[in-house]
């Protein structure tokens, strides 16, 4: 009899102790876990158009109106001349076929080994 009311008070004890809250770390707001990088081959690339280029009528039309550059705005704001930016077509390890947009500071070619990295913006970088 003292056995089993034992057992009893020891189940329950262990029942109660299983329903206790957990003391886990909530991650921060916005906050996103670490992706290691992704190895991949480029296959092809391709200039593209950032957004924001004024159509080429527009462009024309600036220029006739003596504003100082394409690049203006009419209203004397020149826009930022950014740096051509590129379509990379990428072969990952695992399979997957991705298309990459940036700027090619990295000087990258079809053919070059690289790593997809993960950031605030997915980006390529030569693999080391």
């Amino acid at each position: 009899m003292r056995l089993s009311i034992l057992c009893a008070c020891l189940a329950g004890v262990s029942a109660i102790a299983g329903c206790a809250p957990t003391r886990t770390a909530a991650p921060a707001p916005g906050a996103q876990a670490a992706r290691p990088p992704v190895r991949g081959t480029i296959l092809s690339m391709r200039t593209v158009s950032p957004p924001g280029d004024p159509a080429p009528w527009r462009a024309v039309l600036l220029a006739d109106a003596g504003a100082a550059s394409p690049a203006s705005d009419g209203g004397g704001n020149s826009a930022k001349s950014a740096a051509p930016v590129v379509e990379f077509i990428v072969h990952t390890d695992d399979g997957a076929t991705l298309s990459v947009v940036q700027a090619n500071d990295a000087a990258l070619h079809p053919g070059d080994r690289v790593a997809i990295l993960h950031d605030a913006e997915t980006h390529l970088a030569p693999a080391n």
